[in-house]
Formats: C-alpha cells, sequence, structure tokens
C-alpha cells in the first residue's frame, strides 16, 4: 500500500486479504510542521473510479477527498400487461358449461390426484378464457403500488388546483370559489352537535373526545376473565374418518376472499367464488381422494366414480375404506 502512513501494517494485511485497493496517496490532513494522509478511499474494483482529487481545506486543516465513481443504474421501464375484465365476465354462461361436464368421463382416465387436478385446470382455463374478456394496460415501475387510473386522475386535478391556487395573477372572486369548493365551507353550515352525560353538556371538542374516549373504553374492558378449563376432550372421531361433502365445500368457496391475489397455478379466488355452483362437484371429488391417499387409504377412482351410479361419490368412499380397513385387519391375524 503505497500510502505513506506509519503503523499502517495492519491495515495492509486487511486490505489484501480482502482484494481491496487504496486510491489516495496524498496527504490530507496537516499541522504546522507535517502532513498525514489520514482519508483513504478503499475499492474492490478500480475500473468503477474515474477520479480522485484531494481538494482545498476548507475547514481547519482538514482537506477533503473527492471520488467519481462511475457505475451504471438499470432503469426499469413501462411494459404491458394483460388481465382481467371481471366486471363484463359472462358468469351464468360459464357455470351453464361447467354443469355440463361429465366430470367422472374426465377423471376416468387419470391414475392420480395430479392428473385429476391437470384435467381439471385444463377445464377451467379455457372456460375462463372463453367467458372472460381481457385487456390491455400499462405498467409503471415508478409508480406506487396502490396507485391506479382514478388515483392518478385524482392527482393530476390536484395538481391543476394547486396550480391555480398559487398563481398570483387569480381574481380574489375566483380564488375563494375554489376555496369553497375544496372545504365545502360556507355560513350555513351548522355547528358540531354537544354531548350530554350525566346531567352535563360538553360543547368543547377536548372535552368531547375525552368523554367520547372513557365511553368506549369502558364498554371494551371485562370485569371477569373467563377461565379456561383444564382438561380438553379428545375429538369424537379422527381425521381420516370424516367425509367431505359438496355443501362443505360450497360453504368454503362462498367464503373465499375476492381481494387475495391468484396462487401459482393461475386461479382466481374472484373468479371459483362466481363459479362456486359449476365447480363444487370436481372440487369436492379432487378434496375427497387427496385426503384419503394422505392417511394412506388405497384409492381405485374407477370404483369411487363407477362403483355404484345409484350412491353417491361419498357413499362410494365409504365402501372403499371399510373394505380398507377389512384388509388392515386380516393382514395383522395373518
Amino acid at each position: 500500500m503505497p500510502c505513506r502512513s506509519t503503523g499502517s501494517n495492519n491495515l495492509r494485511n486487511i486490505l489484501q486479504r480482502l482484494n481491496m485497493y487504496n486510491l489516495v496517496f496524498e496527504k490530507t490532513n496537516f499541522t504546522t510542521d507535517t502532513g498525514t494522509c489520514i482519508d483513504l478511499f478503499l475499492t474492490n474494483n478500480k475500473s468503477c473510479v474515474k477520479s480522485v482529487d484531494i481538494l482545498s481545506p476548507f475547514c481547519s486543516t482538514h482537506a477533503p477527498v473527492c471520488a467519481e465513481v462511475n457505475f451504471k443504474v438499470n432503469k426499469e421501464y413501462t411494459y404491458k400487461r394483460t388481465i382481467r375484465k371481471y366486471e363484463n365476465a359472462n358468469y351464468k354462461d360459464f357455470v351453464s358449461d361447467l354443469n355440463h361436464i361429465d366430470w367422472n368421463e374426465h377423471f376416468h382416465s387419470c391414475d392420480n390426484i395430479n392428473d385429476m387436478y391437470s384435467q381439471f385446470l385444463n377445464i377451467y382455463s379455457t372456460n375462463v378464457n372463453k367467458y372472460i374478456p381481457t385487456k390491455v394496460v400499462t405498467i409503471r415501475p415508478a409508480d406506487k403500488p396502490f396507485m391506479n387510473s382514478t388515483i392518478q386522475s385524482k392527482e393530476q386535478y390536484k395538481q391543476k388546483l394547486t396550480k391555480e391556487i398559487t398563481d398570483k395573477n387569480i381574481p380574489p372572486g375566483k380564488w375563494w370559489r375554489i376555496v369553497k369548493s375544496i372545504s365545502k365551507l360556507s355560513k350555513s353550515r351548522e355547528p358540531t352537535p354537544f354531548l350530554k352525560s350525566e346531567g352535563q353538556i360538553f360543547l368543547h371538542p377536548v372535552n368531547k373526545a375525552e368523554l367520547l374516549n372513557s365511553h368506549f373504553s369502558n364498554i371494551s374492558k371485562i370485569d371477569i376473565e373467563p377461565e379456561l378449563p383444564n382438561n380438553v376432550p379428545d375429538p369424537p372421531f379422527k381425521m381420516e374418518e370424516i367425509i367431505i361433502t359438496e355443501e362443505e365445500v360450497l360453504d368454503q368457496l362462498k367464503n373465499l376472499n375476492c381481494n387475495k391475489p391468484s396462487g401459482p397455478d393461475g386461479v382466481s379466488p374472484r373468479i371459483l367464488k362466481e363459479i362456486k355452483s359449476g365447480i363444487v362437484k370436481p372440487l369436492t371429488l379432487i378434496t375427497l381422494l387427496d385426503k384419503l391417499s394422505a392417511y394412506g387409504v388405497d384409492i381405485d377412482l374407477n370404483l369411487i366414480l363407477f362403483g355404484d351410479q345409484s350412491m353417491s361419490i361419498e357413499d362410494n368412499v365409504q365402501i372403499v375404506k371399510a373394505v380398507h380397513e377389512y384388509i388392515k385387519n386380516s393382514e395383522r391375524f395373518v
């Protein structure tokens, strides 16, 4: 290290170990007799530094170091994106087409749960493209995450009003009309109503705020804390004994949060909620078989889908479970 400072062996070893270089070689601190180099500029890439200069001291005897660094910054450009126009979707025909699909026939050629879901996803995607139109929007990465066309128009309107209000040549009459249109203030405005509590009347805003704060804080207080039970009884049945029905799946679809984004498979919660009556049957079957396979129940899709046409899918699943339990018990005695 070419710096003339004494006692720099430890620093030199650290720089060599980190593969860094010092680009300041002149004295930066001066006394009446000597000058020393105590200000360093360290880098591990000399090519990105165009120049390093020592400026004249402007405070006491300390000379500042000025460095010009050259590096590139990735700029995010605007781009186009295709989004769904949910407000113009034809959900009625969408659900009608789903109700006319023979899901048993589509799932007949599937060997496992993943194939069944892929088959369902293909049918879902085809109908989404058919009944839900799209539009192309411009995405500006510099905008805030919450920015949309409505907020942007309001922002432009605010900037326009700000320019008009701050104009020194605006007539006083027009200025007051703009102020009244924004503030909604007029002579006919009614005063804030008073509050009455325990025979006293409160007019001052601070007194009314304290009264309301005391009222709502007292409501939220609990005089007696409930006691937690010590012995929690075991559930009456096991998870593998629960049979999922179409009514339960339909209830879950009704409670979906439409504000959540789509998952990795591109399925939108908003669309699922709108077409719930058309997809409740395939989702019930997929959920049933997925739960059974998770608990080690051997699944025969043909037996469940086509075992007994006079029985529901849930009843056929019960038969498969009963046979599975019989086989497991028989193996224990062998």
